[in-house]
């Protein structure tokens, strides 16, 4: 029989961004420059002895790569910090006594940093600090810039080929009749589904599993990186790689996935089903834990349709799948594309999370609740690549004269069907906005948002009055602020030359 077990992976499938939520560190302080003067990607907080109650000074902020490069090269280096097991360095753990009070730990840390820095100092090297104040300080010397490794399917792909497709290096189970740990194709999961934040007597924490494996390896094949900055900082991580062209992960996972509250039981859910395309989305993110967030399983081995208020349980699939503030929900997700640049303009000034009605059906395009999967087998296909529907050009005025606020400013002449134009461009390149956006009309909602959805578009001014005191609505910008929030904001936020400028858009009255 097989059960989950202890040792963890270097190379895991979806740990990626959850691999090491827990930083080494929590440094917060000024240095001599100020704040942020000396930042280090490598500090950690030795912070110990507060298992045995209130520190009686600050803890420690200990420069870990700054220590190791100054015993590089020395004999057995790393042992003068880290204990041995079983002929193997334990990465994550201070050399401790078995067993001991705060006054024997307390002398274990004393005994081997002042002692080490005495030792320099005698021998006339350059040394570290030997007085309290100098280590327990309120105000210590760098602060944090620690990253959490983002370990996406970029970095995943170049692990199997170094390793060859070896997958069970990183991936096992523990299997209890042999007491060992195996390898279980089509079995892989992420690292937090048996290694949690806290250790348990049986397994260790994710962040201490995760740094003796990787580490180990690293230093057995003799490639860097084997140091903290190596994979947190901020440098060497850069933003989240796209996998774009790159070999598929394959795990058995389907192509496209029918997903509804029940599809036997109609009374389940009200919505349509969402045929949804599970391959062009592991293109779309950089690792599959964007949506798995601990484990590989499907939603529903988490959260239950109708949810449970008991503290600690996943909160029900609707919540889970339209949380506009969770990264890992589907509307979550989607509103954080929303402030790439190329949609900023529109959807920077519209309220997170709040929808109109035919957004819907931009995913709720599949069969209605009760229909068996065979049914809608071949939906997806008839309606995934489906061609938008555009205005004729005929259709969308050239140009439009804005002249109804001209004082010190000529009227600003607005190239509408050229901005039209761009707008459809940016969403063609997308698929996700075209998805959301099938016609034209949809994108004339970006700034005529009161409008309705097929024509008869009405004038600025039928909402906005000229001055503050004639709006319609004290609630709604007068039409000065609303003409200058929308095209001055749209320019700032897809990041427009001369954006502010009131001469690109208007010339001066003449006198």
């Amino acid at each position: 029989m097989r059960s989950s077990a202890a040792g963890l992976g270097a190379v895991i499938l979806a740990a990626a961004a959850a691999l090491f939520l827990l930083p080494l560190i929590g440094i917060t302080g000024q240095g001599d420059s100020g704040p942020g003067a000396g930042a280090r990607p490598d500090g950690v907080r030795l912070g110990t002895l507060e298992v045995f109650g209130d520190l009686e000074r600050p803890a420690v902020a200990f420069p870990h790569d700054l220590h190791t490069e100054a015993l590089e090269g020395e004999e057995a280096a790393c042992v003068t910090c880290h204990p041995m097991e079983k002929n193997r360095l334990v990465y994550s753990s201070f050399r401790l006594p078995e067993a001991g009070d705060r006054q024997a730990v307390t002398r274990a840390y004393h005994d081997a940093c002042i002692g080490c820095h005495e030792k320099k100092t005698d021998a006339g090297l350059k040394s570290g600090p030997e007085t309290c104040g100098e280590c327990h300080s309120r105000k210590p010397r760098f602060l944090s810039s620690w990253r959490p490794l983002l370990f996406d399917q970029t970095l995943h792909h170049e692990h199997t080929e170094v390793l060859e497709g070896g997958c069970g290096t990183c991936h096992h189970l523990y299997d209890e009749e042999e007491e060992a740990l195996t390898y279980a194709k089509g079995e892989e999961s992420a690292c937090r589904e048996c290694h949690a934040s806290k250790g348990r007597e049986d397994r260790g924490s994710v962040r201490s599993v995760s740094h003796q494996t990787c580490i180990g390896c690293h230093q057995d094949y003799g490639v860097s990186p084997t140091d903290c900055t190596g994979c947190h900082g901020a440098g060497e991580q850069g933003p989240a790689s796209r996998p774009g062209g790159m070999p598929r992960l394959e795990r058995g996972q389907p192509d496209s996935v029918l997903l509804s509250a029940s599809l036997k039981d109609p009374a389940a859910g009200e919505m349509n089903a969402v045929l949804f395309d599970h391959k062009a989305h592991e293109q779309a993110t950089a690792t599959c834990s964007d949506c798995h967030h601990e484990t590989l399983k499907g939603c529903r081995a988490c959260h239950e349709i109708r949810g449970s208020e008991q503290a600690g349980r996943a909160p029900a699939l609707e919540r889970a799948m339209h949380d506009a503030t969770s990264r890992h929900s589907c509307v979550g997700c989607h509103e954080e594309r929303k402030s790439h640049q190329g949609c900023a303009g529109c959807h920077a000034f519209m309220q997170k999370g709040v929808l109109p009605e035919t957004a819907c059906d931009g995913c709720h395009n599949g069969p209605p609740p009760g229909l068996e999967p065979e049914t809608a087998a071949s939906a997806p296909a008839a309606r995934r690549d489906r061609e938008r529907q555009a205005f004729s050009p005929e259709d969308v005025p050239e140009e439009v004269l804005i002249s109804g606020l001209s004082s010190r400013y000529e009227p600003a002449l607005f190239p509408h069907r050229e901005v039209i134009a761009a707008l459809e461009d940016s969403v063609k390149d997308s698929r996700l906005a075209s998805r959301f956006h099938a016609t034209t009309e949809s994108i004339c909602q970006g700034c005529h948002h009161r409008g309705p959805a097929g024509g008869g578009i009405p004038r600025c001014a039928s909402c906005h009055g000229k001055t503050p005191n004639g709006r319609l609505d004290p609630s709604v910008p007068g039409l000065l602020g609303a003409y200058h929030r929308q095209c001055i904001g749209c320019h700032e936020q897809m990041q427009q030359e001369n954006a502010s400028d009131c001469t690109s858009c208007h010339e001066l009255k003449r006198e």
